[in-house]
């Protein structure tokens, strides 16, 4: 399973997936708008929502996009980050990758 809870496991797991091609533009542009970086941010600011009292959301908190935006990953309110197998391509490829990363698949 990968989580949020630390950035470099989670940057090498998609990088795995993904190409090092990614993990440098994830280096160079933190803040774009689906970046791990800024998904990290979002799934912070829910996190302390929820500790203000608010129940935690049922959908997704975060997407994280893949090379080009091809594939997408999910965060969920505890922090997991899910491969997405609907924007995979080549999906078989794709979801072999995702799982030997240790990602779990959504779809």
């Amino acid at each position: 399973m990968v989580t949020i809870h630390n950035y470099e496991t989670a940057l090498v797991a998609i990088a795995l997936v993904e190409g090092v091609a990614w993990g440098n533009c994830e280096r160079l542009q933190p803040d774009s708008a689906y970046s791990l970086a800024s998904a990290r941010k979002q799934w912070e600011q829910v996190q302390e929502r929820i500790q203000a009292g608010e129940e935690p959301p049922s959908s997704f908190v975060a997407c994280i996009y893949g090379g080009g935006g091809v594939h997408r990953y999910f965060v969920n309110a505890a922090g997991e980050i899910l491969f997405d197998l609907f924007y995979a391509y080549p999906k078989h490829e794709a979801q072999a990758k995702a799982e030997a990363a240790g990602f779990r698949i959504r779809g």
